[in-house]
């Protein structure tokens, strides 16, 4: 069940994501900023039909860079040292400098063929 309001000039959307397992007390999101009352009643939708179809994935300020500085971390105990290297070095200097700073929830496939596209030209003698 979720609930929409107006503060000041924006919609807020206020929706309960389940029950924590420990006290059984609601855990209850809220998402703000919505423009118009219509763009808060989209959210609230698709809030619920991933609720429904257990699809929901909690929000989250996770950078791409902190998300693969971390997977680097713990994937590279299945690799090679050359592997761990190359990948390390791709992350450092071609990924993190054009993307890194976007939310992981935020990322998009424009984003990552921006990136390509600027990374091909920029080697493209």
């Amino acid at each position: 069940m979720a609930y929409i309001s107006k503060r000041g000039s924006t919609w807020h959307v206020r929706y309960y994501v389940g029950k924590d397992p420990v006290t059984g007390k609601k855990i209850q999101r809220s998402k703000g900023g919505f423009r118009t009352k219509k763009e808060a009643e989209r959210f609230e939708r698709e809030v619920e039909a991933s609720l429904d179809n257990n699809t929901y994935i909690e929000p989250s300020k996770i950078t791409v860079k902190e998300y693969l500085e971390k997977w680097l971390e713990e994937y590279s105990i299945n690799l090679s040292p050359t592997t761990v290297a190359g990948y390390t070095r791709n992350i450092k200097n071609h990924t993190i400098p054009y993307i890194g700073h976007i939310p992981l929830q935020e990322l998009q496939p424009i984003h990552i063929q921006s990136m390509y596209n600027t990374l091909h030209f920029k080697t493209t003698p």
